[in-house]
């Protein structure tokens, strides 16, 4: 009878624990619904304000255009009017679409060297181990292949992948790294001429900006004037490549070219995408029509990445399918290795790599997984030390068509400290000087920017095509490279590890970033509305202010679409962050 009356009880907790589970399961997803309706209702009053706003400005005869002469009228600001000539300086950044980009459909799209949907449909995507490059195969070469006249042309990249948010929110991590990483920059350059640095993320760039002197803020733009430092990409983040709209991605790059158009007058040449987990053609076209001629890519599929280095297509000119003959080509390098860290970035060993990582160096709290640790470069260790980096540099040169070979040096938040950038350039300015220092190396090795890597390559393949052409010129610079359509989604890093989950994680988030778009686009047309139809022309605090919190607007929604923003990957406390900006 107990037990009877036992069961009965623990039926009846039971029940009542799953209609408590389920009455809080339905209170979050109610609290949700109301936040969001009231978020609505905000939008939706915001809109009526400014659609009301216009209408006061425009007034009467908002019909009537002005004439050459007439004068600036403002509003009435707290009982006065105010007149004045000066005009608000509006964003003039713009992305070239050409005619023909629109009508595509019209004509039958060209052929192609390399089409993706081919190679997926040839690919076994089995994963052999390769040896010291798991994914690859036991690299081997014959050192006659460069000579005095043909040496190996090595440039090293020094980096920082910075997050605008992912462990740690926007904020913090400025706070913790990136201010001590730009502080660093502006302090260790100007040392040595012959260093170099390369910077993506504007929305942290702006920030630390806006706190330096003017002395320093100076000696920046003289670190970009001597092409110490290059600003790669330029927008203000480092886009997500699969779920973001493409009016975002346009909008957060104009956003972050514009904001260096004011400040540094310099417009970016070359794209950095090393860290979205997955590469779509579309960015590869904004590149192109915002004036962009090259770009980097890593995170692409390791059985894309054996398969291109097979046959030396790791550099490509990246077409879009539609395009009916190649104005849509961009120059491509793809990253061949596991990771954009330093141990998978100098050649094929990881293992060898991570020896010439300087931020490890015995005592540090970065220490090597192979557990053997770096060496401070000295005179009696340099000449070996030398030899066996510049055998990785060779082995990576035999994935590319040219002798010029790209080494980027860094990971996620690197050079924090002076201590990081004393170790790394110091010692490896001492190899570079050991190894161009002995001819019988047949080797040029120094650092570099992006754009000093892909003039140097350009100029390669243009004398390549010389000799191949037996002495006329080469005028087509790419020519050496092939053509290729498609896009590099779904991203696997290892095995079946397939990133596709952060396609629909989060959707709520995803939904209210499209939300905030279409606003701040109805917002924006707006706003133009009363500036370019009226017969008055606005100026002052009016329209500073509105224009202003047309500014953050963007600012805002270009951030969440980070590549940890949008796609769900930051922590929940970071994702709550940026959805309270």
């Amino acid at each position: 009878m107990r037990f009877k009356a036992s069961i009965v009880f623990g039926a009846a907790i039971a029940i009542a624990t799953l209609i408590l589970l389920y009455q809080i399961g339905f209170d979050s997803l109610e609290s949700r619904i109301k936040k969001l309706e009231q978020d609505i209702a905000i939008n939706h009053n915001t809109i009526n304000e400014i659609h009301g706003l216009m209408k006061k400005i425009n007034g009467p005869n908002s019909a009537a255009a002005p004439g050459p002469d007439s004068a600036y009228l403002l509003p009435k600001l707290n009982g006065a009017t105010f007149t004045q000539e000066a005009a608000i300086q509006f964003n003039t950044s713009v992305a070239k679409l050409q005619e023909a980009d629109c009508s595509f459909a019209q004509s039958p799209s060209s052929a192609v060297d390399i089409l993706m949907e081919d190679v997926y449909k040839s690919l076994p995507f089995e994963n052999p181990d390769g040896g010291a490059w798991k994914q690859g195969w036991d690299v081997t070469y014959d050192r006659s292949q460069w000579t005095p006249e043909k040496p190996l042309k090595v440039f090293v990249v020094p980096h920082s992948h910075c997050d605008p948010g992912w462990i740690k929110t926007f904020e913090r991590y400025y706070s913790d790294q990136v201010s001590h990483i730009l502080d660093n920059m502006a302090r260790k350059l100007p040392e040595d001429s012959r260093r170099r640095f390369i910077w993506a993320e504007i929305s942290f760039f702006s920030m630390w900006w806006e706190r330096q002197t003017p002395t320093v803020q100076n000696t920046v733009r003289k670190l970009v004037a001597q092409g110490q430092l290059e600003i790669v990409t330029g927008g203000w983040v480092m886009p997500d490549e699969a779920v973001t709209h493409y009016w975002s991605i346009i909008d957060q790059l104009i956003t972050g070219h514009e904001w260096l158009r004011t400040h540094l007058n310099v417009r970016p040449n070359n794209g950095w995408s090393i860290d979205p987990f997955g590469v779509s053609p579309t960015l590869a076209y904004i590149l192109k029509r915002s004036g962009l001629e090259n770009m980097l890519v890593q995170r692409t599929h390791y059985a894309i990445k054996k398969h291109f280095a097979t046959n030396k297509n790791l550099e490509f000119r990246w077409r879009q399918s539609w395009d009916p003959e190649s104005s849509t080509e961009i120059l491509c390098h793809m990253m061949p290795f596991y990771s954009y860290d330093i141990p998978h970035t100098c050649g094929p060993d990881p293992k060898v790599c991570c020896q010439f990582d300087f931020k490890r160096l015995p005592g540090s709290r970065v220490t090597c997984p192979w557990r053997i640790p770096p060496q401070p470069i000295t005179p009696h260790n340099v000449q070996s030390r030398a030899e066996m980096l510049l055998d990785q540099y060779r082995k990576k040169a035999q994935l590319y068509r040219t002798n010029v070979l790209l080494v980027v040096l860094g990971d996620d938040f690197r050079y924090d400290t002076s201590d990081e950038w004393d170790a790394q350039f110091t010692n490896y300015q001492r190899l570079f000087d050991h190894m161009n220092a002995h001819s019988d190396y047949n080797v040029q090795a120094q650092f570099g920017t992006l754009s000093e890597y892909f003039h140097a390559l350009r100029e390669e393949s243009r004398s390549t095509q010389q000799q191949q052409q037996q002495g006329s010129a080469g005028e087509d610079e790419e020519a050496l490279f092939p053509s290729f359509a498609g896009d590099f989604f779904s991203y696997a890093d290892k095995d079946d590890n397939y990133w596709t989950g952060y396609f629909t994680s989060r959707p709520y988030y995803k939904a209210r970033s499209r939300m905030l778009a279409a606003k701040i686009r109805a917002a924006e047309i707006l706003f133009s509305m009363a500036v370019g139809s009226s017969d008055t022309v606005v100026v002052g605090s009016v329209a500073e202010r509105l224009q202003a919190q047309l500014i953050e607007a963007h600012k805002a929604l270009g951030l969440f679409q980070h590549h940890d923003g949008i796609t769900g990957t930051s922590k929940d406390h970071v994702v709550l962050d940026y959805a309270n900006m």
